[in-house]
């Protein structure tokens, strides 16, 4: 069973075995998101231009230091596995940690035509919406992507069904966005 629950798509929550957690300080947010949305491990350095893009490159690293610092203070101490993996020159989220994504199991059910409905349903919003971050715009788009294409897919497989009214639903969730 997952401890953690991490819903990133639309306004954040975090729970950890089934209780609401208190949300990371705003500028910790988008820290954990990259981490949580990417399956690879990032480079300090890229994390730090990416969070801090206007800053010189020592403050950057610094203001990533702290962020780091206060997420993981943020989040709650389960086993000996952490959440995050921290090397002097990597980070990434720990894959054997127990949590839930819910960007992740997006992704899998979106790419299943058996799943795509309970897909769409995860989809909340944008990841981390609340957050006017740069650093998230390249992934928010990457998520709504596939959002939009099962959106369609799921109305033009019940159309054909003939099952119009479900189909409208599926219309109706696309973003403005993507009808124009």
């Amino acid at each position: 069973m997952d401890r953690l629950v991490l819903r990133l798509l639309g306004e954040p929550a975090i729970t950890f075995d089934g209780k609401p957690l208190r949300l990371p300080p705003a500028r910790c947010i988008s820290l954990l998101g990259l981490l949580a949305v990417r399956r690879e491990p990032l480079t300090r350095a890229s994390l730090a231009a990416q969070i801090s893009p206007d800053d010189l490159d020592v403050d950057a690293r610094a203001n990533l230091r702290r962020r780091l610092h206060l997420l993981q203070q943020s989040l709650p101490a389960c086993d000996a596995t952490p959440w995050i993996e921290a090397t002097s020159t990597h980070l990434a989220w720990n894959e054997a940690a127990h949590a839930w994504i819910d960007t992740r199991a997006f992704e899998v059910a979106v790419a299943d035509p058996r799943r795509r409905a309970e897909g769409i349903d995860w989809y909340r919003g944008d990841l981390l919406s609340g957050s006017f971050d740069e650093c998230l715009f390249a992934d928010r788009e990457r998520l709504r992507t596939p959002y939009v294409d099962a959106c369609f897919a799921e109305a033009l497989a019940l159309r054909r069904d003939s099952r119009p009214r479900d189909a409208v639903a599926y219309a109706v969730a696309l973003p403005s966005s993507a009808t124009r």
